[in-house]
């Protein structure tokens, strides 16, 4: 957000809210995410990774930052911090997840869908397979390998991908069913600008997308899930008319990809 810069940089937050009954925050204060992750450039795609995703990452926060050395073009680079949490921010010391970054773009690495597996988006230059612009990659490591070690492979997920922007994967596990990875497309037949999209993991390939109900004739963006009250929800920003400006969160009970 840059509710916390007034307008300027976007940079992570944190707000307590109360899920329930209707949402509520517990208090008015969005603050900055404690610790070593905020820069003079932008931050983006925050995700705490859980306990045992990568066994050297205990609670990691992975995310994306576009500060670039005096000189330099920015382009958003993926980074983590080891021992975080909502409540108390980051204790351990900011690494780059070089071995994923790319002189273009590299954003929203997300939790592994596979053993030594995950997804990320990037507009890589010459990356054979893929289809412009944004697309979504299949980062695969060897057995045992830790987050900031080279991966064997990054690919482009054809499956996924279409001829415009598909970004900001999240990967899901929901109530012991397969992996499920939402994101966000502006593919055409969609119902204007960015829609958001699901796909599920399901015997070592990704089914084909499907676009979620939440969809609008504006731009939705950055899915994921969590569970609050008992109900699993689904969590985005979109520019719809009727919120407050700009990008808003918006939340809707979630019931899979279906």
């Amino acid at each position: 957000t840059n509710q916390v810069t007034a307008g300027g940089d976007l940079e992570i937050a944190v707000a307590n809210v109360d899920w329930s009954k209707t949402p509520t925050m517990l208090s008015d204060a969005v603050t900055r995410f404690a610790g070593p992750v905020s820069s003079p450039g932008n931050e983006r795609g925050p995700l705490l990774l859980e306990r045992g995703a990568w066994s050297e990452f205990a609670n990691a926060l992975v995310f994306a930052s576009d500060v670039a050395p005096e000189g330099q073009a920015a382009s958003f680079d993926l980074y983590a911090v080891p021992d975080c949490d909502a409540y108390n921010g980051c204790q351990g010391a900011l690494m780059s997840l070089s071995h994923l970054n790319s002189p273009d773009n590299d954003l929203y690495l997300t939790a592994p869908f596979a053993p030594g597996r995950a997804l990320m988006s990037s507009d890589r230059a010459g990356a054979a397979g893929a289809l412009g612009g944004y697309d979504l990659y299949d980062v695969q490591w060897a057995a045992g390998a830790a987050m900031n070690e080279a991966p064997q492979a990054i690919t482009p997920v054809t499956a996924l991908n279409s001829a415009s922007d598909d970004e900001a994967p999240y990967v899901a596990v929901v109530d012991g069913l397969p992996p499920t990875v939402l994101f966000a497309s502006a593919r055409a037949g969609g119902q204007g600008g960015y829609d958001l999209y699901c796909a599920t993991w399901r015997d070592g390939a990704w089914s084909a997308p499907r676009a979620l109900p939440a969809n609008s004739a504006s731009d939705e963006y950055r899915p994921s899930v969590f569970r609050a009250a008992d109900k699993n929800f689904l969590l985005f920003s979109s520019n719809r008319p009727g919120g407050k400006g700009g990008y808003d969160l918006y939340a809707v009970e979630y019931r899979g990809c279906r």
